[in-house]
């Protein structure tokens, strides 16, 4: 019975891990688009994990268009990919 709840336990604890790793992630900036009403800019987070269409959030007031290869600062609502904005 030990066993098993202890096989248990960390089983959690690991997803929990991972969802906590991806809510915060560093990246590489690829491009821009200043169209709408948010920029939204395309980054890659992970070497091969591309992610388009990313509001970048900014300060009320205040607007800059980063260049390519700047670096980027992210979060990922409950650690969900498909739900990334970029902060800085």
């Amino acid at each position: 019975m030990a066993d098993t709840l202890k096989r248990s336990l960390l089983k959690m604890q690991s997803a929990i891990r991972r969802r906590l790793d991806a809510m915060f992630s560093r990246g590489k900036l690829h491009a821009t688009d200043a169209t709408g009403g948010a920029q939204k800019l395309q980054i890659e987070l992970q070497p091969g994990e591309v992610l388009n269409n990313v509001e970048h959030l900014e300060a009320y007031g205040l607007t800059s268009r980063p260049l390519p290869g700047a670096e980027v600062a992210s979060a990922s609502l409950g650690g969900d990919r498909n739900r990334t904005v970029v902060l800085i």
